[in-house]
This record gives structure tokens, sequence and C-alpha cells, in this order.
């Protein structure tokens, strides 16, 4: 029997709504069921044309529909309020970013949500027939994800939009093209300290050696809203200074023309 789909309910009906639906067009495993805007002339319509049940007052519909999941889509002035208003009724919140104006605010939000208020989505398949595999979905706390693999292009997208950070254990290689797209996504990166992760992610990382190092970087990232714009604006200049396909097949230019000419 097949589990049944996540129930969404969507607080704001904006454009930022609008991206959201259109990314659970098809999907089985999520269903929109309700949506609340403070503009009836807004709710209405956008009820309508995606097919659920349209509210104006968000803690009506809250209390009505019991979702299993909010999104919270409206201006960054009103998250710590309905934010705080879901988990009073026990429903899962999905907050767009930026979480809150201050700093305050944050910590109160995630304060009243649960002790960490971040969940680490583990990429890829992980199965139990699988010795290593199997170790590290036996050692995960509730805090860890396994989804499997994720290859729609709207799912990767909105990972890494809404993501806190990208995490990156390669200890080999090269320009590894998952930390690129993370940089070029405006990704928080905490990653495997080596050289090769070192010059990819420069200013936008922060790195670790061994699991308390790792444990460390989490923290100290969870904890400073301030150190999540600096490296997501790091991690965006790190990207346009080196890795857009114009700074690449140029360089690649560069490269071949100096080979030819020292021939």
């Amino acid at each position: 029997m097949s589990e049944s789909p996540l129930r969404a309910a969507l607080i704001g009906l904006g454009d930022v709504a609008i991206a959201h639906l259109e990314g659970y067009r098809g999907r089985t495993d999520v269903e929109v069921v309700a949506g609340a805007d403070v503009r009836a002339e807004r709710a209405g319509p956008v009820a309508l044309r995606y097919g659920f049940e349209a509210f104006t007052d968000y803690r009506q519909m809250l209390d009505r529909v019991k979702p299993d999941i909010a999104c919270v889509l409206t201006t960054v002035k009103t998250h710590r309020e309905i934010t705080e208003a879901c988990a009073d009724r026990g429903v899962n919140v999905l907050c767009e970013k930026p979480l809150a104006l201050t700093v305050e605010d944050t910590e109160a939000m995630i304060a009243h949500c649960s002790k960490r208020g971040v969940k680490l989505l583990v990429l890829g398949k992980y199965s139990r027939e699988h010795a290593y595999q199997a170790s590290v979905m036996d050692v995960a706390s509730d805090e860890v994800v396994f989804p499997g693999a994720v290859y729609e292009k709207a799912d990767v997208h909105a990972l890494r939009f809404f993501s806190l950070a990208y995490v990156h254990g390669h200890q080999v290689g090269g320009t590894n093209p998952s930390l690129v797209e993370a940089l070029g996504a405006g990704n928080a990166v905490i990653a495997h300290d080596n050289p090769f992760n070192r010059w990819v992610a420069g200013e936008a990382g922060r790195y670790f050696a061994d699991e308390d190092e790792c444990e460390r970087q989490f923290e100290a990232l969870i904890a400073s809203e301030e150190m999540q714009v600096k490296m997501r604006m790091a991690a965006r200049y790190r990207w346009s200074e080196a890795f857009t396909w114009p700074k690449v097949l140029a360089a690649y230019q560069g490269l071949i023309e100096k080979s030819v000419n020292s021939r």
C-alpha cells in the first residue's frame, strides 16, 4: 500500500507561492489542500486555479484543515507569529527565507519549534543491503532524513533555495560539480578540509577534519544568522568570479593558446 500524500497548506499566495504550486504539479507525494492570504481577491482566484480551499485567516485554516505541513510564504515581518502559531498546533513548518528580521526573533522561532530546528537531508540512495550505508542509517538521529536520490530539477532547485547550507564530504578530486552548483545557488558550505574544497569554496565554506569539528561547524552556522548571510554572499561571489561558463571557457581558451604558442 502506498503512503498517503503529505497534506500541505500555503500561507501567503503571492509570486513565491505560485512557484511552490507549480513545483507541486503532478506530484503524488504532496497534496496542497488549502491556502490563506489576507487579500480575498488574491486567495480566491489562486485557489480556484490550483484546486484547493481558500481562506483569508490562516489560523482558521490551520484549525479547520489540520495540514501536515504549512509553507510560510508571507513577508518576513510576519514569519515569527505564523511559525509559532503553526508549531502550537503541531503543524510542521517550511518557512521562506530570511527566517526573521532580528536575531532575537530567529532564536525564538527555533526554540519554539524544536531544540535545533534543522533537518539534515542526505541525498542519494541508501540501502540496508549495503553494510556501510546501513551503518550510516543506524547512527543517524531523527534530525537526519534519507529521501533517496532526487533527480527532478524543480525539487533540486527547491532544496538548494531553502537549505541552510550544503554539506560536502568529498576528500579527493578537483572542481566538484555539486559543490560549484551549490555556490551558484548561494548556499553556505560546510565541507571536508582539503585543498580541493578550500580552493573551490573559499570564504563561502566552513571546514572540518573530523566528526567533532563537523558538529562545531554545524552549531556555529545554525546559531549565527549573520554568518549565514555572509557565507551566502561569498558563495555567489566565488561562483561569479570563477565558475560561470564565460569564465571557464575563457580559461580553457587561454590554456589552449598558451600550449599552441609554446610549440
